[in-house]
């Protein structure tokens, strides 16, 4: 190996290696961060609890679900074929290593879990859901272009995109996204459609909706949680307590909710990070 190539071979070790790092979550577990992605293009994570098992918290089977393609995995002719392969034993919902020991067991596992959705092709649970955050979005913006009373005279339009973009940051290892793009990182804003879905897609998609601000309650206690839907009367009893305990709801149905969500959105922007 020449010197050229042995600062390029540590260049790629370097970039490999210090992505790996761990932090504390709930019940005394710890999540360790990955180099390899997701079908989102974000980190995979794996978690240790206390007591030394692994797994990776039930995300792929949920991601997979949430695709709509959870029935295509349990029917796939080749997923125990997939699972020994890759070293992955799943329980239930969960997927295990089924060794952890040898840098192949390691690698196996991490790389199998990483890859296991993208064998699978989404379907949407409908035009209504597709479309609702883009309705979201497009509602918002209007109301702070045209009727907004503390809009600025000049760049409105530039003014009213940035606070209606998604936004997505990264603290103490951890990627927290929002759909609506508060500079405060104290709010976090989610759209919540699946209003026409069964009750089971609708359970599954307010759990992944609600998965970034309660990750990042555990970090930052001061976070508070936007959820908006068009009614709330949409989702199950249990759907409705959840989100009304942890977010503050805005009803699109409601004649002021568009310039509440207005409100929400200029005093997150003048909030500090």
């Amino acid at each position: 190996m020449n010197e050229l190539q042995e600062v390029i071979f540590k260049k790629i070790k370097e970039a490999i290696c210090n992505s790996v790092e761990c932090y504390p979550v709930l019940q005394d577990a710890i999540r360790v961060d990955t180099p390899f992605l997701d079908w989102m293009g974000e980190y995979i994570g794996i978690y240790v609890t206390q007591n030394g098992r692994i797994t990776d918290g039930d995300q792929i089977l949920n991601q997979i679900d949430a695709l709509g393609t959870y029935k295509d995995f349990l029917k796939w002719d080749d997923r125990n074929d997939y699972l020994f392969s890759y070293n992955i034993d799943q329980k239930e919902r969960s997927l295990d290593p089924r060794y952890f020991e040898t840098q192949d067991d390691i690698l196996k596992y991490i790389q199998g879990i990483s890859r296991l959705p993208g064998f699978f092709e989404a379907r949407p649970l409908g035009e209504k859901q597709d479309k609702f955050p883009t309705f979201v979005k497009k509602v918002v913006t209007d109301t702070l272009i045209n009727d907004y009373p503390k809009r600025p005279r000049e760049g409105v339009i530039e003014w009213a995109s940035k606070l209606t973009r998604p936004r997505s940051f990264r603290k103490n290892n951890v990627t927290i996204h929002s759909d609506l793009s508060p500079i405060d990182e104290n709010k976090i804003v989610e759209i919540i459609g699946y209003q026409t879905s069964n009750d089971h897609e609708k359970r599954t998609h307010i759990k992944e909706k609600l998965f970034d601000p309660l990750l990042w309650e555990t970090f930052n206690p001061r976070v508070e949680t936007i959820a908006v839907t068009f009614d709330l009367f949409d989702y199950p009893s249990d759907v409705r307590d959840l989100l009304s305990s942890r977010a503050e709801v805005i009803e699109l149905k409601k004649p002021d909710a568009r310039m509440q969500l207005a409100d929400t959105l200029l005093a997150a922007a003048s909030g500090s990070s």
